[in-house]
Protein backbone atom coordinates (compact mmCIF):
# COMPACT_ATOMS: atom_id res chain seq x y z
CA UNK A 1 0.00 0.00 0.00
CA UNK A 2 1.89 3.15 -1.04
CA UNK A 3 0.79 6.48 -0.40
CA UNK A 4 2.04 10.22 -1.70
CA UNK A 5 1.59 12.79 -0.52
CA UNK A 6 0.91 16.35 -2.46
CA UNK A 7 1.76 20.27 -1.45
CA UNK A 8 0.24 22.43 -3.69
CA UNK A 9 2.10 25.98 -2.48
CA UNK A 10 2.24 29.17 -3.13
CA UNK A 11 4.34 32.27 -1.52
CA UNK A 12 4.33 29.49 1.04
CA UNK A 13 7.62 30.29 2.21
CA UNK A 14 7.35 30.78 5.53
CA UNK A 15 5.21 27.64 5.94
CA UNK A 16 6.42 25.29 3.49
CA UNK A 17 9.46 24.17 5.55
CA UNK A 18 7.06 23.21 8.71
CA UNK A 19 4.90 21.38 6.38
CA UNK A 20 7.66 19.29 4.62
CA UNK A 21 9.28 18.48 8.04
CA UNK A 22 5.61 17.32 9.45
CA UNK A 23 6.04 14.57 6.85
CA UNK A 24 8.98 13.25 7.39
CA UNK A 25 8.06 12.51 11.15
CA UNK A 26 5.40 10.32 10.15
CA UNK A 27 5.36 7.12 12.03
CA UNK A 28 4.35 5.47 9.04
CA UNK A 29 6.85 7.03 6.16
CA UNK A 30 5.29 8.16 2.88
CA UNK A 31 6.40 6.51 -0.44
CA UNK A 32 6.65 9.73 -2.22
CA UNK A 33 6.18 13.67 -1.29
CA UNK A 34 5.49 15.55 -4.24
CA UNK A 35 5.29 19.72 -3.95
CA UNK A 36 4.26 21.94 -6.47
CA UNK A 37 4.73 25.11 -6.38
CA UNK A 38 2.63 27.38 -8.14
CA UNK A 39 4.09 30.03 -9.47
CA UNK A 40 5.52 31.28 -5.86
CA UNK A 41 7.81 34.73 -6.20
CA UNK A 42 9.03 34.72 -2.47
CA UNK A 43 11.65 32.14 -2.91
CA UNK A 44 9.59 29.05 -1.73
CA UNK A 45 11.02 26.67 -4.42
CA UNK A 46 14.63 27.48 -2.83
CA UNK A 47 13.52 26.16 0.93
CA UNK A 48 11.63 22.90 -0.91
CA UNK A 49 15.34 22.03 -3.08
CA UNK A 50 17.14 21.92 0.34
CA UNK A 51 14.55 18.95 0.18
CA UNK A 52 15.91 17.21 -2.60
CA UNK A 53 16.83 13.97 -1.13
CA UNK A 54 13.37 13.62 -0.02
CA UNK A 55 10.89 15.58 -2.07
CA UNK A 56 10.36 15.80 -5.48
CA UNK A 57 9.47 19.72 -6.74
CA UNK A 58 7.15 20.34 -9.45
CA UNK A 59 6.73 23.84 -10.70
CA UNK A 60 4.26 25.50 -13.07
CA UNK A 61 2.98 29.10 -14.03
CA UNK A 62 0.00 30.17 -11.17
CA UNK A 63 -2.61 28.41 -12.05
CA UNK A 64 -4.62 27.58 -8.78
CA UNK A 65 -4.02 24.53 -6.17
CA UNK A 66 -6.80 22.17 -7.83
CA UNK A 67 -4.25 22.72 -11.15
CA UNK A 68 -1.23 22.06 -8.98
CA UNK A 69 -2.89 19.01 -7.12
CA UNK A 70 -3.92 17.76 -10.62
CA UNK A 71 -0.25 17.81 -11.82
CA UNK A 72 1.37 16.07 -8.83
CA UNK A 73 -1.37 13.45 -9.22
CA UNK A 74 -0.88 12.81 -13.19
CA UNK A 75 2.80 12.63 -11.83
CA UNK A 76 2.45 10.14 -8.29
CA UNK A 77 3.37 7.10 -8.14
CA UNK A 78 1.49 6.33 -5.19
CA UNK A 79 -2.10 4.13 -5.02
CA UNK A 80 -3.54 6.73 -2.18
CA UNK A 81 -2.81 9.99 -2.04
CA UNK A 82 -2.90 12.19 0.96
CA UNK A 83 -3.29 16.06 0.47
CA UNK A 84 -1.91 18.70 2.79
CA UNK A 85 -1.71 22.52 2.34
CA UNK A 86 1.52 24.36 2.70
CA UNK A 87 0.63 25.98 5.97
CA UNK A 88 -0.91 22.88 7.62
CA UNK A 89 0.92 20.59 9.56
CA UNK A 90 0.32 16.71 9.33
CA UNK A 91 0.14 15.48 13.32
CA UNK A 92 2.34 12.42 13.38
CA UNK A 93 0.50 9.06 13.04
CA UNK A 94 -1.94 10.55 10.56
CA UNK A 95 -0.42 8.52 6.97
CA UNK A 96 -0.25 4.99 9.46
CA UNK A 97 -4.47 5.50 10.98
CA UNK A 98 -5.38 6.36 7.77
CA UNK A 99 -3.68 4.15 5.77
CA UNK A 100 -4.97 1.20 7.83
CA UNK A 101 -8.16 2.63 7.56
CA UNK A 102 -8.37 2.13 3.87
CA UNK A 103 -6.52 -1.27 4.28
CA UNK A 104 -9.98 -2.50 6.59
CA UNK A 105 -12.86 -0.76 4.44
CA UNK A 106 -11.99 -1.87 1.19
CA UNK A 107 -15.05 -0.69 0.35
CA UNK A 108 -14.29 3.00 1.17
CA UNK A 109 -12.02 5.54 -1.38
CA UNK A 110 -11.69 8.24 1.50
CA UNK A 111 -10.85 8.43 4.78
CA UNK A 112 -10.90 11.83 6.15
CA UNK A 113 -9.96 12.75 9.92
CA UNK A 114 -10.60 15.14 12.17
CA UNK A 115 -8.23 18.84 12.19
CA UNK A 116 -7.14 21.56 14.94
CA UNK A 117 -7.34 24.86 14.30
CA UNK A 118 -4.32 27.20 15.74
CA UNK A 119 -3.61 30.72 14.44
CA UNK A 120 -0.76 31.97 12.64
CA UNK A 121 1.93 32.99 15.49
CA UNK A 122 0.51 30.08 18.07
CA UNK A 123 3.83 27.45 18.29
CA UNK A 124 2.05 23.82 17.18
CA UNK A 125 3.63 22.66 20.43
CA UNK A 126 1.90 24.58 22.73
CA UNK A 127 -1.32 24.61 20.84
CA UNK A 128 -1.18 20.15 21.32
CA UNK A 129 -0.67 21.05 24.81
CA UNK A 130 -3.44 23.28 25.78
CA UNK A 131 -6.50 22.56 27.54
CA UNK A 132 -8.69 23.84 25.05
CA UNK A 133 -8.06 21.13 22.76
CA UNK A 134 -11.47 20.02 22.16
CA UNK A 135 -12.73 23.18 21.83
CA UNK A 136 -9.95 23.75 18.75
CA UNK A 137 -10.90 20.39 17.21
CA UNK A 138 -13.20 20.29 14.00
CA UNK A 139 -14.68 17.73 11.60
CA UNK A 140 -12.15 17.35 8.62
CA UNK A 141 -13.68 18.10 5.48
CA UNK A 142 -10.46 19.71 4.25
CA UNK A 143 -7.84 18.45 1.98
CA UNK A 144 -5.39 18.15 4.65
CA UNK A 145 -7.50 16.11 6.32
CA UNK A 146 -8.03 13.42 3.30
CA UNK A 147 -6.23 10.56 2.02
CA UNK A 148 -7.79 8.86 -1.05
CA UNK A 149 -7.23 6.31 -3.30
CA UNK A 150 -6.25 7.14 -6.57
CA UNK A 151 -8.38 4.95 -8.33
CA UNK A 152 -11.12 7.41 -7.15
CA UNK A 153 -10.10 10.15 -9.36
CA UNK A 154 -9.98 7.72 -12.40
CA UNK A 155 -13.50 7.07 -11.23
CA UNK A 156 -14.69 10.66 -10.41
CA UNK A 157 -12.28 12.98 -12.15
CA UNK A 158 -10.09 15.64 -11.41
CA UNK A 159 -10.42 18.62 -9.60
CA UNK A 160 -12.22 21.28 -10.73
CA UNK A 161 -9.56 24.20 -12.03
CA UNK A 162 -12.24 26.93 -12.12
CA UNK A 163 -12.62 26.61 -8.40
CA UNK A 164 -9.75 28.75 -7.18
CA UNK A 165 -11.39 28.21 -3.65
CA UNK A 166 -13.56 25.22 -2.27
CA UNK A 167 -12.00 22.97 -5.11
CA UNK A 168 -11.57 19.47 -2.67
CA UNK A 169 -15.51 20.30 -1.47
CA UNK A 170 -16.54 20.57 -5.26
CA UNK A 171 -14.78 17.69 -6.01
CA UNK A 172 -15.86 15.58 -3.00
CA UNK A 173 -19.24 16.41 -3.20
CA UNK A 174 -19.05 15.41 -6.80
CA UNK A 175 -17.77 11.98 -6.06
CA UNK A 176 -20.57 11.50 -3.33
CA UNK A 177 -23.13 12.07 -5.25
CA UNK A 178 -21.57 9.54 -8.02
CA UNK A 179 -21.53 6.89 -5.22
CA UNK A 180 -18.59 7.30 -3.32
CA UNK A 181 -17.60 5.73 0.10
CA UNK A 182 -16.15 7.69 2.72
CA UNK A 183 -14.93 6.75 6.08
CA UNK A 184 -14.34 9.17 9.19
CA UNK A 185 -11.60 8.85 11.71
CA UNK A 186 -13.01 10.14 14.77
CA UNK A 187 -9.49 11.35 15.97
CA UNK A 188 -7.34 14.77 14.63
CA UNK A 189 -4.97 13.62 12.13
CA UNK A 190 -3.82 17.83 10.67
CA UNK A 191 -3.01 20.96 12.65
CA UNK A 192 -5.10 23.49 10.39
CA UNK A 193 -3.22 26.92 10.61
CA UNK A 194 -6.07 29.95 10.20
CA UNK A 195 -4.67 33.36 8.87
CA UNK A 196 -5.87 35.84 6.98
CA UNK A 197 -5.21 34.42 3.55
CA UNK A 198 -6.94 30.74 4.58
CA UNK A 199 -9.79 29.04 3.23
CA UNK A 200 -11.97 30.01 6.12
CA UNK A 201 -11.30 33.46 6.13
CA UNK A 202 -11.94 34.10 2.47
CA UNK A 203 -14.34 31.56 1.16
CA UNK A 204 -17.20 33.04 2.82
CA UNK A 205 -21.02 31.48 2.99
CA UNK A 206 -20.53 29.28 0.27
CA UNK A 207 -17.59 27.25 1.61
CA UNK A 208 -20.02 26.20 4.70
CA UNK A 209 -22.85 25.50 2.59
CA UNK A 210 -20.72 23.34 0.75
CA UNK A 211 -19.46 21.64 4.13
CA UNK A 212 -23.23 20.99 5.30
CA UNK A 213 -24.00 19.39 1.82
CA UNK A 214 -21.24 17.18 1.94
CA UNK A 215 -22.31 16.21 5.28
CA UNK A 216 -25.73 15.76 4.55
CA UNK A 217 -24.25 13.45 1.92
CA UNK A 218 -21.97 11.53 3.72
CA UNK A 219 -24.49 10.27 6.32
CA UNK A 220 -25.86 8.30 2.98
CA UNK A 221 -22.58 7.27 1.74
CA UNK A 222 -19.99 6.31 4.27
CA UNK A 223 -20.45 3.04 6.62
Amino acid sequence: MTVSVIIPVFNGAGFIEEAIESVLRQSRKADEILVVDDGSTDGTSGIVERYADNVKLLTQAHAGPAAARNRAIGFASGQHIALLDADDIMLPDRIRLQAAQLHDRPENDIVLGKQILFRQGEAPSEVLASRDLRSRTRPGFVPSAALIRRTAFEAYGAFSEDQRIGDFLEWLTRAQQAGCRSSVLDVPVVLRRVHRYSLSNSAGPGYANLVAAIRRQGKATRS
